[in-house]
């Protein structure tokens, strides 16, 4: 029983730590997380640790941060109690999406209007 809490402890401080270094963009913190021949698999990637760390910091790099805000936004409500129904969870789906590429438009026009590249 101690070794399965203390299991458990380990799991949830690996995890907690993975979502607060790498949005927080330690990657030298994150780095010690990874087994040496560690990989990541996700929707949008696959590949070594090493490499995803290279994708992310390049994203950050780029302004990447609006989806996961907007996916915040989400879980705010479901924080709420509502968003749970089948229409209501589609419906958030689409909004943050649509939000996504919404807002990245909105962000390059402004970027490239205020370098003068439009």
């Amino acid at each position: 029983m101690a070794n399965d809490i203390a299991d458990r402890l380990a799991i949830r401080e690996i995890v907690e730590n993975w979502v607060l270094w790498r949005d927080a963009r330690r990657w030298d913190r994150f780095r010690t997380l990874w087994h040496p021949e560690g990989e990541m698999w996700a929707t949008w990637f696959q590949g070594s640790y090493e490499e995803f760390i290279a994708v992310s910091q390049q994203g950050y790099d780029r302004g990447v941060r609006i989806h996961h805000m907007l996916g915040g936004i989400r879980h705010l409500i479901w924080d709420t109690g509502r968003g749970f129904g089948p229409k209501e969870r589609e419906w958030l789906a689409a909004a943050g999406l649509i939000g996504s590429i919404a807002i990245t438009i909105v962000l390059w026009l402004f970027i490239m209007l205020t370098m003068g590249i439009a």
